[in-house]
């Protein structure tokens, strides 16, 4: 479970860092939304995420307290949830707007958003179940292994 969580927080910090880093060149080249709506449109998943998060952890512990889950099964649907939707709304994002339909970008982002937020009673409840004794060092690996994303995202993605 431990290699699980380091994983889904590596892609997480991953895919986060490569839309913050490259979203507004994106915006620029393709569906050439125009330089004072770019930050508008690069915006949308934080904004989202303000008012999601929460929604879905709320969700997750009420499913769990009325027995419909237990913490495991919870942690890998909202996983699930977060990894699957996340790579719908990138594909969406890379293959649907254009120019004429730029608000197509801001739909996948919203789903983008969304999806993110799934991973909070996903991946970050899970680390806090494996060893609740030793969380502070399962926080610090998961800070590791999501620096590490966040430094090689970009570097990674200038080379392709």
């Amino acid at each position: 479970p431990t290699y699980a969580c380091l994983c889904a927080q590596f892609a997480t910090n991953f895919t986060s860092t490569f839309i913050q880093t490259f979203l507004p060149t994106y915006f620029r080249d393709e569906p050439m939304i125009p330089l004072s709506m770019n930050g508008l449109y690069t915006m949308i998943s934080c904004v989202v995420q303000i008012f999601t998060r929460s929604g879905c952890s709320i969700v997750a512990d009420r499913l769990k307290q009325k027995g419909f889950l237990n913490v495991t099964a919870a942690a890998k649907i909202f996983q699930s949830l977060c990894g699957a939707g996340i790579a719908i709304s990138l594909i969406c994002l890379a293959f649907l707007p254009s120019c004429d339909r730029s608000w197509i970008a801001a739909i996948s982002l919203i789903f983008y958003g969304i999806s993110y937020s799934f991973g909070i009673p996903g991946y970050n409840t899970a680390l806090l179940s494996i060893s609740p004794q030793h969380s502070g060092t399962l926080s610090s690996m998961m800070m590791l292994s999501g620096t590490l994303a966040s430094i090689s995202s970009p570097m990674l993605m200038s080379l392709l």
